[in-house]
């Protein structure tokens, strides 16, 4: 997959955030919040980081669905 750079304004990281926050905290896999929310893996995981969220242990099963924008 092939990731063009998008730079955040302040407040679309906030809500950019916000939402990664949300589906992580649901039982999504990062990888499944990445793409839901169309960043790269380590910008979630950092967004994940920023927002305080604890981060689960590997291995999980996850709640990943296929169609991301329902998530």
């Amino acid at each position: 997959m092939t990731w063009t750079r998008r730079l955040f304004n302040h407040d679309d990281r906030i809500t950019t955030r916000q939402q990664a926050a949300a589906l992580y905290r649901a039982g999504h896999t990062i990888r499944c919040v990445a793409a839901a929310i169309g960043r790269p893996y380590t910008t979630t995981r950092d967004l994940l980081d920023e927002a305080d969220v604890p981060f689960r242990p590997r291995g999980k099963a996850s709640r990943c669905t296929a169609n991301h924008e329902a998530a």
